[in-house]
């Protein structure tokens, strides 16, 4: 198997569990459910985006002129909700573990574009998406670049590299999943200490 191949089948189960949490089963209907996959993805990308630039450059980095970061921050303001300061536990210390983490960050944003229209169809109510439309109809060509570049990154990788690639996929997953169970759902600037 190629090295997207790989991770697909090393995350499959985890990007299924994490799907159905934030959604009712595989469905977002409120404005809330949104907000917090909004807030959930902030706390993991926050920490770790300047990172990810450096290792993996364009095929990663948010078109200009605001990176993801600010774009998520910017979305949770227009819909009077805060970032979290929910620590993701992630790092970033080679580019084989850029690679496992900016597969799942990218490859989150082909189901955040249909989460949007979902919410806007069944909420009523406006959702800000300048995070998951950040490459409006240019998203498929940016996903099927990262995936040539990381198929490119397996080719010439060792056991070792490609091994800590599928990992770090899964340890994103997995930080996602953690971090739903301490990112507020209903009360939209609330942080995890206000709630307890």
């Amino acid at each position: 198997m190629n090295l997207l191949d790989d991770v697909r089948h090393a995350t499959r189960a985890l990007h299924h569990r994490v799907e159905a949490r934030f959604g009712d089963g595989h469905s977002f209907r409120t404005l809330e459910q949104y907000i917090r996959l909004l807030r959930v993805t902030h706390a993991i990308v926050q920490p770790l985006e300047p990172l990810l630039d450096e290792r993996l450059g364009e095929i990663f980095a948010a078109p200009p002129p605001v990176g993801r970061a600010q774009r998520l921050e910017a979305d949770l303001e227009a819909m009077g909700a805060a970032a979290d300061t929910v620590a993701g536990g992630l790092t970033v210390q080679t580019d084989a573990e850029a690679f496992g983490v900016g597969y799942v960050l990218q490859g989150s944003l082909l189901g955040g574009a249909i989460i949007s229209r979902q919410v806007r169809r069944t909420a009523g109510t406006p959702a800000a998406t300048t995070y998951v439309d950040m490459y409006g109809k240019g998203l498929g060509a940016a996903w099927t670049r990262y995936c040539a570049s990381l198929n490119a990154f397996g080719q010439q990788a060792s056991g070792t590299d490609r091994a800590a690639v599928v990992s770090a996929a899964v340890a994103t997953f997995a930080a996602f999943d953690a971090a739903i169970d301490r990112v507020s759902l209903s009360e939209r600037g609330a942080t995890p200490s206000a709630l307890s």
